[in-house]
């Protein structure tokens, strides 16, 4: 029977073999970079201005990627801010730009979520930064014309004005990554059909977790547990994306990450090398360790 993620929690970061004492100065430093420092990522909905959208009266998409961009266009400057202390006078667009991102959710999902609740889901929330937008992992039999992207955002919010501990307005940065369901419905173009939006931790993985690093994931979960994998022939770094080629036999894998803003490597794509091509596939289903890829599959599970 295979080790749950739960019975490897208690290994947590000891499986660097490393102790306090033996990790470097300049370790630290690069840890403290990589986990508790905030984005210097550009923001990827600036192309967009509130004006574009309203002024457009078709608002179609042509493809997943033009449609997120134009959603997180359209919040960018939102705020929904009443009786929090951020900022001063009007911020941004104010309540404006909601309605017309609530426009961009299928029918099916505005019949799960209306105005208000949509509306609601922003309490507290002064602007927003689209930082990433990835396609993600389609699982075998997926609809047509249905895809999965991994967005990551950015948000500035605040503390309530009867917060008796704070006084004067304060801007307060928190990130977010989410799983869309986007759906091509022909006439309207792309739609957003489901969101998944998760917070991130950022003082969890540098203290007592392994599961957030690209190379201890592959090494514990793919090598030691499941035994998917005999050696790791190459680790890559290039910008946000590690690459992680592995074989067993004669059989080659592929692992793509993604790294966060809290420093997680985020586990978008797995591969096996078939028939002289990189096949897509998810090899954690079902094995106790779903949760660490970042697929439908788990989250419909």
């Amino acid at each position: 029977m295979y080790q749950s993620i739960n019975d490897l929690q208690e290994n947590s970061i000891t499986v660097s073999s490393k102790t306090d004492e033996t990790i470097s100065q300049k370790e630290i430093a690069e840890q403290n970079e990589r986990f508790f420092r905030s984005s210097n990522a550009t923001a990827l909905n600036q192309s967009i201005s509130f004006s574009d959208i309203t002024s457009d009266k078709t608002n179609r998409y042509t493809s997943p990627e033009k449609l997120i961009t134009a959603y997180y266009s359209i919040l960018r400057d939102a705020a929904n801010v009443t009786d929090f202390n951020i900022g001063c006078g009007t911020i941004g667009n104010s309540m404006q730009p909601y309605p017309y991102a609530y426009q961009l959710l299928t029918d099916n999902y505005q019949k799960n979520v209306n105005k208000a609740k949509f509306t609601n889901s922003f309490r507290g929330i002064a602007h927003i930064n689209l930082l990433k937008v990835k396609q993600a992992y389609s699982p075998a039999g997926t609809p047509t014309g249905t895809s999965y992207y991994l967005t990551e955002f950015e948000v500035i919010t605040g503390r309530k004005e009867n917060d008796k501990m704070q006084k004067g307005a304060q801007g307060l940065f928190g990130y977010y990554y989410a799983l869309f369901t986007i759906v091509n419905t022909g006439r309207e173009g792309f739609k957003i059909d489901a969101m998944r939006i998760v917070p991130e931790n950022y003082c969890c993985a540098p203290y007592h977790s392994w599961k957030f690093d690209a190379k201890f994931i592959t090494e514990i979960v793919f090598l030691n547990n499941l035994k998917l994998i005999d050696s790791i022939e190459s680790i890559k770094y290039m910008d946000d994306v590690t690459t992680v080629q592995a074989s067993k036999n004669n059989n080659m894998y592929r692992f793509e990450y993604i790294r966060l803003t809290n420093g997680y490597d985020l586990l978008l794509h797995q591969y096996e090398f078939k028939d002289n091509n990189w096949v897509e596939v998810n090899l954690l289903k079902g094995t106790g360790f779903d949760e660490l890829a970042f697929t439908i599959d788990y989250y419909n599970g």
